[in-house]
């Protein structure tokens, strides 16, 4: 994978004049380095489009290309000034990689609007589970959510530009005010699986059945106040949902409720308010260990060997955190090696895993930190590819 990654890097442009702020964002002296002027690359794609207009035939064509320039325009495309990245080893199958992504000073994309804000401590990270196998986390901002998929809609489709007001309104009818739900958004938000290897699945794969780890999900969302929990109540009261209430302690409370039992893994869904943090899992057992851990009667993932490790150099403050945990891959890189085993030797098989990251040798792990900087957005990740 690295080789492939200096392979491409290599092909690339590199741009003869290279701006101190960029330079100061990556590690110009490690195994690679490489930087770019995207504007001029962008301005040249923009011309082409335009130049295929100019000769398009068909106006269904000419439409295409018009929403092509607008997605693009919404996406933060046009904003970008130039891409750089880098790569050094700090230890044996120990990698810190670098991308920047330089933006014009006052961006224009609605997309940027997601990441705004000074960084800060991520402390999604403090409920997260030992035994974490994926986990994104970071600055969630609903406002800037709702003006980027406004402006894309409008861009896409302008017959359909007050859908979001249509879709408030249902929202209302049914007790949810959005933009109470947005003013009680403390702003993060996040998703993590964990795998439990107590419990195993039987998978169908090219006719054989492999086993599996049952998995659970969470969805952590930071609050500044309790509407959203107690708006949740209201709505699962109104529909006469069979709740089990369980305090956790003064401050916490714990819904769970039945899903169906005809599905392959034990569904517990469960709905947790604990003080600032709202916690909506598929299991009790993992929201539960959420809890603990937030509470220090449980260690977590930033307390496990291998996390503290591969963390290495990585900054303490940001928008967002990402994290590819060895097991993860290690299972998804069986099942696709069994789909593979048919066609394959074992040798081909290892090759096209490892071209994927999910090498069955050398699992793949990565954690990375996302931070948005004065003029742009640096991501700094730490993996063994």
């Amino acid at each position: 994978m690295r080789y492939f990654i200096s392979f491409v890097i290599g092909l690339s442009l590199f741009a003869q004049e290279k701006k101190n702020d960029i330079r100061s964002n990556l590690d110009i002296d490690g195994d690679f380095y490489f930087y770019m002027k995207a504007d001029a690359y962008i301005k040249k794609l923009y011309f082409k489009l335009d130049a295929l207009k100019a000769i398009a035939k068909d106006p269904k064509l000419s439409k295409r290309i018009d929403l092509t320039k607008l997605v693009f325009a919404e996406n933060g495309l046009k904003d970008i000034v130039s891409l750089g990245a880098s790569s050094k080893k700090l230890a044996k199958n120990l990698y810190q990689n670098k991308i920047f992504i330089e933006l014009k000073e006052k961006p224009e994309g609605k997309v940027w609007a997601i990441f705004k804000g000074k960084e800060h401590s991520l402390d999604g990270l403090n409920l997260m589970p030992k035994d974490t196998v994926f986990a994104s986390y970071g600055d969630f901002k609903f406002d800037g959510m709702i003006e980027f998929t406004s402006s894309l809609i409008k861009s896409i489709a302008p017959n359909r530009a007050q859908a979001g007001d249509r879709i408030s309104n249902q929202l209302k009818r049914v007790g949810i005010d959005w933009d109470t739900v947005v003013k009680s958004s403390a702003g993060e938000m996040g998703i993590i699986l964990s795998f439990d290897e107590t419990k195993f699945l039987n998978l169908p794969v090219q006719k054989k059945m492999i086993e599996f780890p049952e998995p659970s999900i969470a969805v952590l969302m930071k609050v500044n106040d309790d509407y959203i929990s107690s708006t949740l109540d209201n709505i699962l009261t109104q529909r006469k949902t069979k709740i089990i209430k369980k305090e956790y302690d003064a401050d916490t409370l714990v819904r769970s409720f039945g899903a169906p039992g005809f599905l392959p893994i034990q569904l517990t869904p469960t709905i947790v308010s604990s003080k600032n943090w709202l916690i909506f899992s598929s299991s009790e057992a993992l929201a539960l260990r959420c809890l603990n851990v937030k509470n220090k009667k449980e260690k977590g993932l930033a307390t496990s060997r291998n996390y503290q490790r591969y963390r290495k150099g990585l900054p303490a403050k940001g928008n967002g955190l990402f994290y590819v945990g060895s097991k993860f891959s290690e299972y998804m890189g069986n099942i696709i090696a069994q789909g593979l085993k048919e066609d394959y030797t074992a040798e081909q098989t290892e090759k096209i895993l490892e071209m994927m990251g999910l090498s069955l040798m050398d699992p793949f792990y990565m954690i990375g930190v996302v931070q948005r900087k004065k003029d742009g957005l640096l991501v700094t990740f730490n993996s063994n590819l």
